[in-house]
């Protein structure tokens, strides 16, 4: 380390002119850098004299991996450097340093690695990777770099010395609105009971190459209400994740909404058709129970009440192997809405739930009940129920 601050401080002055190439154009907005190259030849030598050949870079390729995102980016940087023939000795050094551009000028502010060369060799690698212990992530993504043969002891002798712009590679996010999910089931047209909100599920893709962030959807249609949603969690490449949206309709004729998403500076869109439905009958009081009896609950008071459900546990993390115990979970009572939709959650210290049907007069459909726990346990049961008593 501070050998590689004296060979910096020594070559400072000498690098913080060279004559570039007219700058690159900025990058659009909501952008990701993801790499940067460039390629050095004796064409971008620096130096005022031309060195003996066994003195003389004759090409350097850099290449250089960004990770992260604005503001939290990462450096892993390699370099491959061709002096024009092999050195009659051992004591010289190769150098790389990265900077920013001030005009025709590239100032040097950080260097990152450096390869002792060999009087049998003349293609040379030098490495490097993110660590703050060595360099300082700069404050903006570096956009010029320079590579400097010189001696290996004080005082340091510059024998050679080229410099160039980087040319940088851009991804952004890919966003996509899927498929539009009502109680389980793909709906290309929603009918929802007038006046109550009711939850729709929306699946949302990220075929990008980058992080879009946390997505956040929104919706907008006449006589229809769309509830605002973010995600919880930053949706990555080629990634998918569903949330959960909520929708009330007011108007008395269907309706067109259009869904926006949102993240990463990037937009998606689509429509759907929202049409009013009569509210179904009422549910009838009584017990109720799935055809293979692993499901049972009763309706009270426009309630649902003493949910119980028998289902398999599976407990585990892959590859270690899965068990699986059969279990009995229930659900707290939840109010039946007029729309004869339920949709409900709960939580405890170190649990979650989930309660999911529809009920008209005395008969259940689309039920869905789910449960995740400590010990990375799921488990969950689809079920049907019809009324079977008072």
């Amino acid at each position: 380390m501070k050998r590689l601050l004296a060979y910096g401080a020594a070559l400072a002055l000498a690098l913080t002119v060279g004559p570039l190439v007219p700058a690159p154009p900025a990058s659009a907005s909501g952008k990701v850098l993801v790499k940067q190259v460039a390629t050095l030849t004796g064409a971008d030598r620096i130096i005022s004299t031309q060195p003996p050949t066994n003195r003389r870079i004759q090409r350097a390729d850099v290449e250089v991996d960004v990770t992260g995102q604005p503001g939290s980016y990462r450096y892993f940087i390699g370099a491959d450097v061709l002096l024009a023939e092999p050195p009659n000795t051992d004591e010289l050094r190769l150098i790389l340093g990265f900077g920013h551009r001030s005009g025709g000028t590239c100032t040097i502010d950080t260097w990152v690695g450096n390869a002792k060369t060999s009087a049998a060799n003349d293609e040379y690698y030098i490495n490097g990777g993110y660590n703050p212990d060595y360099f300082a992530t700069p404050a903006r993504p570096w956009d010029c770099v320079s590579i400097a043969l010189t001696s290996d002891t004080a005082p340091v002798v510059i024998h050679d010395q080229v410099a160039t712009d980087l040319k940088n590679t851009f991804h952004r996010p890919k966003l996509a609105v899927g498929k539009v999910a009502f109680l389980g089931k793909n709906a290309k047209r929603l009918r929802l009971v007038r006046g109550v909100p009711t939850q729709i599920e929306v699946t949302v893709r990220n075929r990008g190459k980058v992080s879009a962030g946390r997505v956040r959807i929104t919706g907008r249609g006449k006589g229809v209400k769309v509830g605002k949603v973010r995600s919880a969690t930053a949706l990555g490449p080629g990634r998918a994740t569903t949330l959960s949206v909520p929708v009330r309709i007011r108007a008395r004729k269907a309706r067109k909404v259009r869904l926006v998403v949102r993240g990463g500076g990037v937009v998606a869109r689509r429509v759907i058709v929202v049409r009013p439905v009569k509210a179904p009958p009422r549910p009838r009081a009584g017990r109720y129970r799935s055809p293979d009896g692993r499901v049972t609950f009763a309706v009270r008071k426009g309630r649902i009440v003493n949910w119980r459900g028998t289902m398999t546990t599976r407990c585990g993390i892959a590859p270690a192997p899965f068990t699986y115990t059969q279990n009995t979970y229930d659900f707290p009572r939840r109010r039946i809405p007029r729309n004869g939709i339920v949709q409900a959650r709960a939580r405890g210290a170190k649990y979650s739930t989930s309660l999911r049907l529809r009920i008209a007069g005395g008969k259940v459909t689309r039920g869905l009940f789910t449960y995740a726990g400590p010990g990375a346990c799921a488990a969950s049961v689809a079920f049907t129920a019809r009324r079977v008593g008072r």
